[in-house]
């Protein structure tokens, strides 16, 4: 397995965990034509939850920066 969390560009951790959540829900499409259904559909959720978690970290990495910034 190839480590490529390190090949992701630097950005804010939002944009890091949208793009891991993408990943996570192609690989689940990937595998449903070999894998059983509920493997895929656990994949699928998955990248859901990661995606949630990204919209909620995303305010609060805002309030952090404008506290910093006054």
């Amino acid at each position: 397995m190839n480590d490529s969390a390190k090949s992701l560009p630097t950005c804010d951790p939002r944009e890091r965990l949208l793009e891991a959540a993408k990943l996570v829900e192609d690989a689940a499409y990937d595998l449903a034509s070999s894998h059983s259904s509920g493997l895929v559909s656990e994949l699928i959720v998955i990248a859901a939850e990661m995606d949630r978690i990204a919209k909620v970290i995303a305010p609060a990495d805002r309030l952090q920066d404008e506290g910093v910034k006054t």
